[in-house]
C-alpha cells in the first residue's frame, strides 16, 4: 500500500510542476518552487519510512521477541512469558498509530492491522517505546504468521 502512495505522490509532484510551469500567471511561478520542494520532501519521507520497515524487522533472540514497527516503535516480549500464539486480525484505532495499548492488550501493527496474537501466561510488564506496559496479549503483524508460530513454538532464534 505504501508503494502506491509513493507512486501517486511522485506522479502528483510531476503533474503539478508541469501545470504550474505552463501557466502564464505571476502567482503560479511564486508557488511553483515551494510546492516542488514540499512534494519532493514528501516522497523522500515516504521512501525513508519504507526503508525503516525493511531495515528494522522483528527480532527473535534466545530470550525475547523484539517486535518492531519502523525505527521508533518497539515492544520486547520475553519468550518464557509466551503461552500460545494464534492467527487473529486486529484493527488499530487511527491511521498513524503503530503501537496501541488498550488495557492488557498491546498491538504493534503495520498499516493499522495485526495478524498474529501472542497470549502470555500472566499479566507481564514489558518495555516498549512508550515506556513499560503491562499486557496479557500482544498482537503483531508478520508476513508469514504460520512460520512465525512454528518458530516461536520451537524457540529457534533468527
Amino acid at each position: 500500500m505504501l508503494w502506491l502512495w509513493i507512486f501517486g505522490s511522485t506522479v502528483e509532484v510531476i503533474v503539478v510542476e508541469v501545470v504550474l510551469r505552463h501557466l502564464d500567471q505571476p502567482w503560479a511561478n511564486a508557488i511553483r518552487i515551494p510546492l516542488l520542494v514540499l512534494g519532493i520532501w514528501g516522497v523522500v519521507w515516504m521512501l525513508g519510512m519504507m526503508a525503516s520497515y525493511r531495515v528494522r524487522p522483528h527480532l527473535l533472540t534466545n530470550t525475547e521477541l523484539l517486535v518492531r514497527s519502523g525505527a521508533r516503535t518497539w515492544l520486547a516480549v520475553p519468550l518464557e512469558a509466551v503461552e500460545s500464539t494464534r492467527p487473529v486480525e486486529h484493527e488499530l484505532p487511527g491511521v498513524i498509530r503503530s503501537l496501541h495499548v488498550d488495557g492488557l492488550l498491546a498491538l504493534v501493527g503495520a498499516g493499522s492491522r495485526t495478524n498474529l496474537e501472542l497470549a502470555l501466561t500472566a499479566p507481564t510488564t514489558v518495555p516498549s517505546s512508550k515506556g513499560e506496559v503491562t499486557v496479557v496479549r500482544v498482537g503483531i503483524w508478520v508476513d508469514e504468521p504460520r512460520a512465525v508460530q512454528l518458530r516461536l513454538r520451537l524457540g529457534t532464534p533468527r
